[in-house]
Order: C-alpha cells, then structure tokens, then sequence
C-alpha cells in the first residue's frame, strides 16, 4: 500500500477499514471460502530507495499472514 504523507496510525486505521469491508462483504455474500487480505506498509521518513520500502512492506505482509493462520 503507498500512501501519501501518512502516519502508522493513518495507515492501520485504513487497513482496519479494509479488512471490515471484506469481513463484511463475506458474511453478505455467505461465501463458501471467504476472501481475506494482508496487507504490509511501511513509512519513509527519509530518502530510501522503492526496493528497500517495498521489501519493508512486503516483509510485514508476510507478518500479518503468520498471524492469521
């Protein structure tokens, strides 16, 4: 997830409101095999490279799907 001029707390925040809509949308839906998602951010407060923000976020993705299942 990129966002602009965003705080971990802005962030959480919207994910949160991501994972409710499919939790939602589930139940609404009675699917047999819900949808879930795991989603990894992570904040640049300084000059760094796309890789090194990408492999910070993709590695928190990992960390939220270890604790879902």
């Amino acid at each position: 997830m990129l966002l602009r001029n965003a705080t971990s707390e802005k962030t959480e925040l919207m994910i949160q409101k991501i994972n409710q809509l499919f939790q939602q949308a589930n139940h609404e839906k009675k699917l047999l095999l819900p949808v879930t998602v795991s989603i990894g951010y992570a904040i640049c407060k300084e000059k760094r490279s796309f890789d090194i923000l990408f492999k910070e976020a993709d590695q928190m993705m990992y960390q939220v799907k270890r604790k879902k299942y």
